[in-house]
């Protein structure tokens, strides 16, 4: 059982955003609808203990718990690539990065556009020159950028 379970974790990561196979899109589709299953298993549980926890006046346990269901069961129309959409960051080691609609970004320090896309909680970005770039954003919305061979650097918001 650990073997399979491994397995389908190495199938559904994809640090650079290829395109996997069929046979592993449909892993990974099975895999988000058990997640959203047990997700919302999860939230109606905790919805209980929160009316529970109003009903005896602890307000401040409501309010942690509300903030915990809301993780477990987020906006099915929210698309988390809008929220870097047409925002400037300062690139760590030098330079200043645009997200734009449509995928399109820039780097005041490349010739040339590259690309960005969301794939899960990251964004993958790649560079005029073909490079690919992760970058994983932190509790503080600080992201850090890391390349392929493993040099990182950080990414701060402007606008």
């Amino acid at each position: 059982m650990k073997t399979k379970l491994l397995l389908l974790f190495v199938l559904s990561v994809n640090a650079f955003g290829e395109t996997l196979p069929p046979d592993a899109e449909a892993l990974r589709a099975k895999r988000d609808a058990k997640i959203a299953e047990i997700n919302q298993l999860y939230a109606t549980a905790l919805e209980k203990l929160m009316k529970k926890a109003m009903a005896e006046g602890n307000l401040e346990t409501a309010k942690v718990l509300e903030a915990e269901i809301a993780k477990a069961t987020p906006d099915p129309f929210f698309k988390p690539e809008e929220k870097y959409d047409n925002t400037v960051w300062a690139w760590g080691s030098g330079g200043e990065v645009s997200f734009s609609k449509g995928g399109r970004m820039t780097h005041s320090r490349w010739s040339g556009g590259g690309k960005w896309k969301m794939v899960g909680k990251e964004i993958l970005i790649t560079s005029p020159a073909g490079k690919d770039f992760k970058v994983l954003f932190q509790e503080d919305g600080t992201g850090i950028v890391t390349d392929p061979g493993g040099a990182s650097t950080t990414l701060k918001k402007i606008n």
